[in-house]
């Protein structure tokens, strides 16, 4: 798990730890004390809606980082297949050029 990730998980523990605390030791009762809760409630709905929206923001940037990695990665590939691709139409033409002259000295030998 990510230090992020960590860092949610240790809010959200932390905040019912709390809010269990806080209904046991509360000194209101009945519904100042729903209220109350109502209120924290909706604060830790706040909370987490925003950490949601924080990590959700993370992994579209990892993602979008991995994607324009991955994009220069293909391009270094087809850049030395391109370079392999004229080295070899090269080695061909040489390969051919020397077997034509071969031929030429093999002709000129037995004739």
């Amino acid at each position: 798990m990510s230090d992020h990730g960590k860092t949610i998980a240790a809010l959200l523990i932390g905040a019912a730890a709390g809010a269990v605390l806080g209904v046991l030791f509360a000194p209101d009762k009945g519904e100042k004390t729903r209220k109350k809760l109502l209120k924290y409630s909706q604060g830790l709905e706040d909370d987490f809606s925003e950490y949601a929206d924080e990590a959700v923001d993370y992994v579209k940037n990892k993602a979008s980082e991995g994607k324009a990695k991955a994009s220069r990665i293909a391009n270094d590939v087809m850049d030395k297949a391109s370079e392999l691709s004229g080295k070899a139409e090269d080695l061909k033409d040489r390969a051919k050029s020397e077997i034509d002259e071969t031929k030429g000295k093999v002709k000129q030998q037995f004739s």
